[in-house]
């Protein structure tokens, strides 16, 4: 069945439609009438007969999702990285490229990743984080391209003192966490970054790869009082991908698993002098429809704040065709 999120959007439609009929290989053509953007773009993804394509092309908010007619491959191929700069420095910078140009891992790689019409759905990641290691990089939301950087606080590399990283950390494109939308669960809002993502496999991936992943879980980290979701997945050519469908299936195969995330997250920061992080739900793992519909809503806010449609204080850099518009007072690209 489709996410409760698109299943939702069916009731706007002036035709009636069940929803329980719609499935992930079967979505009627009525919701292009949908007046919600987001769920558009995800709707007519989902309908696509043919896996989706993980290459990304224009970035309008009317295609980006769109399914695509070519065969469907895992999210990776077709992405190479090009450095700027020497790591460890402050100027040094990652950009992710496809087919020689620049792209955005955050704009330009769509959400949902190839094979999504084979019975579940994959979502991208780009690994920003390499397991075992400990400088703390991170897609720079506020510079044009967003290239992938080493943190800075106070004019100084940021490392993670508290130990190597015992797992691949990034984030998942086209999502957005809204600071100014208080979540029921944490009574907080969002810490105004795409959403994060732990990828719980043993192999660890570079900086700048990008992976198709099977979601298993959320939980809910309140990080300096801001909500702060992580996104438990594996990835999806993994040979314990077919065996892992929720929490109960990691705590059976990947012994472990999820307390290191948790206490990681809970303390990681101690060695820094602050103080031990809380979670929301008694740091529980939330299943994997409260996880999808994390993905959904914050993939809804990515697309409102690209539009316009949510205040940007802190000036991130949109795509390029925003930007280009917004200096030439022309319409917003829709």
């Amino acid at each position: 069945m489709l996410p409760q999120t698109v299943r939702r959007a069916v009731r706007l439609l002036p035709t009636r439609i069940n929803p329980r009929a719609c499935t992930l290989t079967s979505v009627p053509s009525a919701l292009a009438a949908c007046a919600v953007p987001a769920v558009q773009a995800v709707a007519r993804s989902l309908a696509a007969r043919r896996s989706f394509s993980v290459h990304p092309g224009p970035s309008t908010l009317s295609n980006t999702l769109k399914n695509s007619s070519a065969s469907g491959s895992f999210a990776e191929e077709g992405y190479s990285v090009r450095e700027v700069g020497q790591f460890g420095t402050v100027e040094w910078r990652l950009f992710l490229q496809q087919g020689g140009k620049d792209v955005s891992p955050w704009h330009d790689i769509p959400l949902l990743a190839a094979g999504s019409d084979r019975g579940q759905l994959l979502f991208s990641f780009v690994n920003e984080c390499t397991r075992g290691t400990r400088p703390k990089l991170e897609v720079t939301t506020d510079e044009p391209g967003n290239a992938l950087k080493q943190d800075t606080k106070k004019g100084k590399l940021r490392n993670f003192t508290y130990g190597d990283l015992p797992f691949n950390y990034g984030m998942m494109p086209q999502t957005w966490e809204d600071p100014s939308g208080i979540h029921v669960l944490t009574s907080r809002g969002g810490d105004n970054d795409p959403l994060d993502v732990v990828e719980l496999s043993s192999v660890p991936l570079p900086a700048g790869t990008v992976r198709a992943v099977k979601v298993l879980g959320v939980m809910a980290l309140i990080d300096e009082e801001e909500t702060d979701w992580k996104i438990l997945a594996i990835d999806a050519s993994h040979p314990l991908a077919e065996k892992l469908h929720n929490s109960a299936d990691l705590e059976q195969h990947m012994p472990g698993a999820i307390s290191t995330v948790r206490d990681w997250f809970r303390l990681y920061k101690t060695t820094d002098g602050k103080p031990v992080n809380e979670f929301a739900a008694a740091g529980a793992v939330l299943d994997v429809p409260a996880a999808h519909k994390v993905i959904w809503e914050t993939h809804a806010h990515w697309a409102d704040l690209v539009k316009g449609n949510k205040p940007n204080p802190k000036k991130l850099a949109l795509p390029q065709r925003i930007e280009e518009a917004a200096a030439k007072g022309e319409p917003k690209p829709q």
